[in-house]
């Protein structure tokens, strides 16, 4: 299941950017209401799949260097929503609340290049995923550190995704195949 959601992340992640960046400053309640109900669908994929990825890491390898930053970003994660869906909902926090979610997106970049850098701790190959994958989850959290980079840094994360659901993937056929 974590790997067909990971590549229903990846293919939302497109249609949420461009949905996002074609209704920047529309304030019809019912494209804000659209808005925020995919970053809330959003914020639940990215954190089941955080969880499932660190329930992995402890269950099949016991591999536990990256649990303070894979938590750190699901809280990140949980708290940028919360403070952008009532942005989206009452204009007059919209503006207040931009600078929160600015900082709240440079520090979600940070936590995501430290999660990079602690699960290359993790010896497992993944049929040559696990470093791109490593590598691409800093890239993408650089991306969101810069703030600019930010939408490059949507479509880094997409890919993130599909190896993530890949890597799943591969878990499932190996837990299939060996009777487990």
């Amino acid at each position: 299941m974590s790997g067909w959601l990971a590549m229903a992340s990846a293919i939302l992640t497109v249609p949420w950017l461009i949905l996002s960046l074609s209704v920047a400053g529309n304030k019809n309640m019912m494209v804000k209401g659209v808005e925020a109900a995919m970053l809330a669908a959003g914020t639940a994929l990215t954190v089941y799949l955080l969880a499932a990825l660190r329930r992995l890491l402890h269950e099949g390898y016991r591999f536990t260097g990256a649990d303070l930053p894979l938590r750190l970003l699901i809280w990140v994660n949980i708290i940028a929503a919360g403070v952008s869906i009532p942005g989206l909902a009452i204009p007059t926090l919209e503006a207040s609340l931009d600078m929160f979610s600015l900082v709240l997106v440079v520090i979600l970049g940070i936590v995501q290049i430290i999660v990079g850098i602690r699960l290359l701790g993790l010896s497992a190959d993944f049929q040559g995923l696990w470093r791109p994958y490593c590598y691409l989850n800093m890239g993408t959290g650089f991306c969101l550190a810069v703030t600019v980079l930010a939408p490059v840094g949507m479509i880094t994360g997409a890919i993130e995704d599909v190896m993530l659901g890949t890597i799943f993937f591969q878990i499932a056929a190996l837990l299939k195949n060996s009777g487990t």
